[in-house]
């Protein structure tokens, strides 16, 4: 009887001792799962946000430690941290995320990618030097044109430096003779661009730097700026939300150097549709925009804690509307470039006149 006691008893030591030693439990694939895809989502949104606020990517990596405590074999939280490092601009960090999350699983091929996207930035970082990879060969066109880099079959293929006779260069990955994966162009005239590309077009994410200084960073769709980004314009003016044909258009936040700030919907560059002006100083509104211009329904604040709420065209109080002083006093009627041209006037005493402006801007009060 103490014989088998005692065998109980050293198994249910040694299984307490065996799941102590590995962590606070077993694994936990979906909740692993789903923090790293927490981690991913913060680290899409720094990049997308232009990198301005940083604790995105903390956000990120918290979540990815949080899933390599689940399961520290797994490489899916390496990879995670990887991502965010390199967000952040931290290589040296991603590289050894990396090289764990490929000694963990050898044949990730999301860890391979990224291992990629990592020497690609080194290339382009040394302006086109190589430094010694294994392979590399060089070729030369009748036109003056140069490369060196991979080939297979005589076609680009892998890591190489194109230099075009006009100067133009292009550092980065290829496939079948064409531009695909990540990769930096540098025209002669300044322009940069540095992102994905597919068969020789600027296709996913990237970023594009004119010579006289406007960056944009996000999504590009066959060559053209489209989807969600970042922009910062040579006035010091910046722009966060949607794109199309290179324009500003759909849902966007748009904020002048002197602090004043737009927050709705754009077409071709311009406010159209429902949006909010919030000024530095002065008057506050939200409502209907066409063309640029306050048009429609929509409700103006002044510092001075006046306020209308009405109808609005070419940036004027057009049509019916309700104005409120400060002092309770309040004005309901029609309304022309700004000017009351008929209404009731309202006293908080209770006292109501029929009321108009003349066209000195002067209040006439009838008796109503």
């Amino acid at each position: 009887m103490k014989k088998v006691l005692t065998l109980v008893l050293t198994v249910v030591i040694c299984g307490f001792i065996g799941f102590t030693a590995s962590g606070s439990g077993p694994a936990d694939p979906e909740k692993k799962a789903k923090l790293c895809g927490q981690a991913d989502e913060y680290t899409k949104m720094y990049i997308e946000t232009g990198r301005l606020d940083k604790k995105w990517a903390l956000l990120a990596l918290k979540k990815a430690l949080e899933a390599r405590k689940i399961d520290k074999e797994s490489a899916l939280p390496q990879i995670s941290m990887a991502r965010a490092y390199m967000a952040m601009g931290e290589t040296d960090k991603a590289y050894e995320r990396l090289k764990q999350a490929l000694r963990l699983s050898p044949e990730n091929e999301a860890a391979k990618k990224l291992l990629g996207d990592i020497k690609s930035e080194e290339i382009a970082s040394r302006g086109g030097i190589l430094g010694g990879r294994e392979g590399l060969e060089g070729k030369k066109y009748k036109d003056g044109a140069r490369y060196t880099g991979g080939l297979e079959d005589d076609k680009r293929s892998g890591y190489g430096i194109m230099t075009w006779a006009d100067g133009d260069v292009y550092t980065g990955l290829w496939k079948d003779d064409r531009k695909n994966g990540h990769g930096t162009y540098a025209w002669t005239d300044g322009d940069i661009y540095t992102g994905e590309w597919k068969e020789n077009v600027r296709t996913g994410h990237g970023k594009f730097v004119w010579s006289n200084g406007e960056t944009y960073i996000g999504q590009f769709v066959g060559e053209k700026i489209e989807g969600h980004g970042y922009s910062v314009f040579p006035s010091g003016a910046k722009y966060v939300g949607t794109k199309k044909d290179g324009k500003r258009n759909g849902h966007g936040i748009l904020e002048e150097k002197n602090g004043n700030r737009y927050i709705g919907q754009l077409k071709n560059n311009k406010a159209h549709g429902h949006g909010v002006f919030i000024p530095k100083e002065g008057l506050h509104y939200i409502g209907e925009y066409v063309d640029n211009k306050k048009h429609g329904h929509g409700k103006m604040v002044w510092p001075s804690g006046d306020w209308y709420v009405g109808e609005i065209k070419d940036n004027r109080r057009n049509g019916h509307g309700v104005y409120v002083w400060k002092n309770g006093n309040k004005y309901v009627g029609m309304w022309k470039n700004s000017r009351a041209t008929g209404g009731y006037y309202y006293r908080p005493n209770g006292k109501r006149t029929w009321s108009y402006e003349n066209d000195q801007g002067e209040w006439i009060h009838k008796k109503s």
